[in-house]
């Protein structure tokens, strides 16, 4: 197999009154912190670079020179050709390093719209990122709208220069131009938080449902109970960043039905949703026995809650009601499955970390275990 040659973008400017050797050691420069170019990777010949630009050998050496004692080339042998040298990956970590924190939306907003447990999630990356003297660089993105160039400009003002992405959502349910491009930039660690990415290069953190279902399984056992209701919200999301939270469901009837429950799946689009005691009303007609029902999520349960109560439903006497999120007001009561938010936070920071410390290339994965919480409203 043909080995990788690094070949540099240069533009050299004969008109500059910047020696061309010195526009070769910078744009080299540039073009290797920017795509932290693996040490050992074999570097475009001097010879080559002389021949494409028509300029003396001699100029392009001393450029060579120049990059070999500031610590990114090396050679081992005439034949090995110019590599990039094996001390060069501790140029690429940045005295103070920093990692972006890519959210879809200003943070207030963000916030309103997933609940305080994006504060948790938050709080662990920030908390980590301290722990390891890291600085954490929050990012707005700018339009979609903008040109590739600008896109492109604006990703090279700050991506080149940190260690690495963490992403927490996407902004849009269309594709967005800007959020591909930094899918697209493999230089540095991209981590998805709660996310699942089709993209080899991207890593993932998210929460592992197996552990808290099993338990709340274990708990109708103990009680006798045999049907079981699940009510799911359906998104559509965007497939740059499919949410970890849309397996949810489909995890736990896996999981129901291996126990030989009886399940019953209610899903509602987000149009549905608008109408007032819908839940309710269709929960009613179409549950069969199952007095007890899984709710993808604490809003949609105390949703769910209120409709039936309104209704003259009993809460738990007459159903029983668990959800997953454990972010329910006190007053609910709510039985809740859930996982430790500030724990996957500071999870993806050590996995950038990782990743960025080993020049790692190829994405990972990574989870936090779940547990049960009993509350009033799943009481036998």
């Amino acid at each position: 197999m043909k080995e990788y040659r690094f070949d540099p973008e240069i533009q050299l400017d004969f008109n500059s009154l910047l020696p061309l050797r010195v526009q070769i050691f910078e744009q080299i420069h540039k073009s290797v912190m920017r795509k932290r170019v693996p040490p050992g990777t074999r570097v475009i010949s001097e010879s080559q670079i002389a021949k494409t630009f028509s300029i003396n050998r001699g100029t392009v050496h001393l450029a060579y020179l120049d990059l070999m004692q500031y610590g990114l080339f090396e050679t081992k042998s005439a034949r090995g050709g110019v590599r990039i040298a094996q001390e060069a990956a501790k140029l690429y970590k940045p005295p103070f390093p920093t990692l972006n924190l890519v959210l879809p939306v200003l943070v207030q907003k963000h916030i309103k719209q997933h609940n305080m447990g994006s504060l948790e999630y938050i709080s662990g990356i920030l908390d980590r990122a301290a722990e390891k003297k890291i600085s954490v660089n929050f990012i707005a993105l700018p339009s979609p709208d903008l040109s590739q160039e600008e896109i492109e400009e604006w990703i090279d003002g700050f991506v080149p220069h940190s260690i690495g992405i963490i992403t927490m959502g996407t902004r849009m349910k269309e594709f967005d131009p800007v959020l591909e491009a930094l899918i697209a930039y493999k230089n540095i660690p991209h981590v998805f938080l709660t996310g699942v990415a089709s993209q080899p290069h991207i890593s993932t953190v998210s929460a592992n449902i197996t552990k808290g279902f099993t338990a709340f399984l274990d708990y109708l056992k103990k009680n006798k109970v045999s049907e079981l209701c699940f009510i799911n919200q359906v998104h559509s999301y965007s497939k740059q960043f499919g949410s970890s939270f849309l397996n949810r469901i489909p995890e736990a009837v896996r999981l129901a039905e291996k126990r030989h429950l009886h399940c019953t799946q209610l899903d509602f689009t987000s149009e549905e949703l608008l109408i007032n005691g819908c839940m309710a009303e269709r929960f009613l007609a179409e549950k069969g026995k199952a007095e007890v029902v899984f709710v993808q999520n604490d809003t949609l349960a105390c949703r769910l809650i209120d409709e039936l109560k309104a209704k003259g439903i009993r809460i738990p006497e007459d159903v029983k009601i668990a959800a997953y999120d454990n972010t329910a007001p006190a007053e609910y009561e709510l039985s809740s499955i859930c996982h430790d938010r500030f724990e996957l936070g500071a999870m993806a920071v050590d996995l950038v970390a990782e990743l960025y410390d080993k020049l790692e290339r190829n994405g990972t994965h990574k989870e936090v275990s779940s547990s049960f919480i009993l509350r009033r409203s799943m009481v036998f």
